[in-house]
């Protein structure tokens, strides 16, 4: 299985160890695929799942057709990501729930990281990544020093075998090496955090911040399929953003423009459920898209 070590040496050693779905969520992209609409409504249904009604009711305000959609249902359950459980009903199939629970801890807020110890990183080494692995360590906040080394600050909520337990979820294989604790000095990591955009990550957060208060503000103004759409589709914008945040430490990130888009969106789930829960029969858990 991965291997973990702690590397608790000095600055010199550690420079001598630096020296070395799915295959996505969803694509962003401006048109919604029927795939991703009906993987995203059942990621809020969990495991009651709903009906193929429902969901070609919900879908023709997507401008899918109620064939397309019955085309699409039998795919994804020829492909194992979802299952028909009983006669016209559906729901994520287990080997989903990893990555729904990844998407739903945006919920945690703040908690998802604890403090850095400064300078200490977490690292994957990986001489052939592949492509899920790619996805899987750019949503998890590592980013590429140099090829076939990743780091990322050494914050994440998990350790030890908890840490490696969670990658193996989400489609690590066991052949990187995971370590922990990898202490490096500024000179070294500096040019490194710049990967992360810092700025242009705060400027995506008060973005989205205002396009959601601004929704929030005419939302149950407009005619309720409009407001369906609109709440599944900007807070599944919004949801992306915060699920695949790298939650960087303080020290390099304020989070206060992070904590902010994380209570904004919290409030819009809400709104959203009050809109699309007469319509629906049965409310959600969440609505919005993962987009």
């Amino acid at each position: 299985m991965a291997k973990l070590f702690r590397y608790t040496g000095c600055p010199i050693l550690a420079k001598a160890v630096i020296l070395h779905f799915y295959t996505n969520f969803h694509n962003k992209c401006n048109t919604m695929k029927p795939g991703n609409f009906i993987l995203d409504l059942l990621r809020t249904y969990g495991q009651k799942g709903t009906s193929a009604q429902n969901l070609m009711s919900s879908s023709r305000m997507f401008n899918f057709s109620e064939n397309l959609i019955r085309v699409t249902l039998s795919r994804l359950v020829a492909r194992g990501l979802i299952e028909n459980f009983e006669r016209g009903h559906y729901r994520l199939a287990e080997l989903s729930d990893p990555i729904t629970e990844f998407i739903e801890e945006w919920r945690l807020g703040e908690s998802r990281r604890r403090a850095w110890e400064e300078g200490s990183f977490l690292m994957v080494q990986s001489a052939r990544p592949t492509d899920k692995e790619k996805w899987l360590l750019t949503s998890t906040g590592f980013r590429q020093l140099r090829t076939g080394l990743w780091l990322r600050p050494d914050n994440l909520r998990r350790t030890g075998t908890l840490l490696i337990g969670w990658l193996h979820e989400l489609g690590m294989s066991d052949e990187p090496i995971i370590g922990e604790r990898l202490m490096l000095q500024k000179k070294d990591y500096g040019s490194f955090v710049d990967d992360y955009r810092i700025n242009k990550l705060d400027q995506q957060y008060l973005d989205v911040v205002s396009r959601l208060e601004s929704s929030t503000e005419n939302l149950q103004k407009k005619p309720t399929n409009l407001a369906m759409i609109e709440s599944f589709t900007l807070g599944g914008e919004a949801l992306h953003l915060l699920a695949k945040d790298p939650y960087l430490p303080a020290e390099l990130q304020p989070p206060r423009n992070r904590e902010r888009l994380w209570q904004t969106m919290l409030r819009y789930d809400e709104l959203g459920r009050s809109i699309w829960s007469p319509a629906q029969g049965s409310m959600p858990a969440s609505i919005t898209s993962f987009g």
